[in-house]
């Protein structure tokens, strides 16, 4: 599946638990929970480059 222009795919391990998120702008860090059925692009149409996503 293709993420938005832009961003970056990432990877961290937290208590043996590999964690994928997504990372774009170059703002204040801001991080956005997504719900069960859904993903980190459902994100994409409300995002402004003033702010550092992680979702």
């Amino acid at each position: 599946m293709n993420i938005p222009e832009g961003w970056t795919t990432e990877t961290v391990s937290v208590n043996g638990v590999d964690l994928q998120y997504y990372r774009t702008g170059d703002g204040p860090p801001l991080v956005m929970a997504h719900g069960f059925f859904d993903n980190g692009r459902c994100w994409a149409p409300l995002l402004t480059i003033s702010q550092t996503i992680t979702t």
